[in-house]
Parts: structure tokens; sequence; C-alpha cells
């Protein structure tokens, strides 16, 4: 799988898990490659083909290896959400290989 393909796919698990929990329907408006996976950035659509403005519709992280989709709103910035996702997963990695 390439790498847009894989950015496309994480694109698809956002807006599959926006219309899920909120019903509502979204597009993707960009994906960035990071170490665990991609953070992909949405918006809202309106039914009338506009954007929809309602708050809260911050970016998902989405983890390469779980497919797993982390919400984590609009009130943190990017950069620190990226940031703690990555310092959990060297924590779960490092107690792996502790064997516990």
């Amino acid at each position: 799988m390439t790498g847009s393909q894989a950015g496309a796919d994480a694109g698809r698990l956002v807006l599959a898990e926006v219309a899920r929990t909120t019903g509502v329907e979204g597009e993707i408006r960009s994906v960035e490659t990071v170490s665990f996976g991609w953070v992909v950035y949405w918006a809202p659509v309106s039914a009338g083909g506009g954007r929809a403005r309602p708050g809260g519709n911050g970016p998902f992280l989405v983890d390469r290896e779980s497919g797993r989709v982390i919400s984590g709103g609009s009130g943190v910035p990017v950069a620190r959400r990226v940031a703690e996702y990555e310092r959990r997963l060297r924590r779960v990695a490092a107690r792996a290989r502790e064997g516990g």
C-alpha cells in the first residue's frame, strides 16, 4: 500500500468515526504523516454543499499499527497531541519489553 493510499484509508476511518459518533457528514481536508500514523484534518459538510461551521471539529490521530482513531478535540495543539501519543506508545513498548 502506498503512503497516499494509507492516508486515504486513514481518512475513511475518520469519516466513519465522525458519522458514527455525531451523525455529521464530513470531508477530509488534509492528511499529515507522523511517526505512528497520520493526523487527519476534516470539516463537516452542510446539506447544501457548503461548509458547516460547528465547533469542535479538531483533527484525529490514526494509529497505523492498530487502526485506532483517536479524537482529542480542537482545544489542544496538534503537536502536543502527537507528542503525548508518541510518549504513550513508548511506555507501552517499554512495558512489553519488560514482560508486563
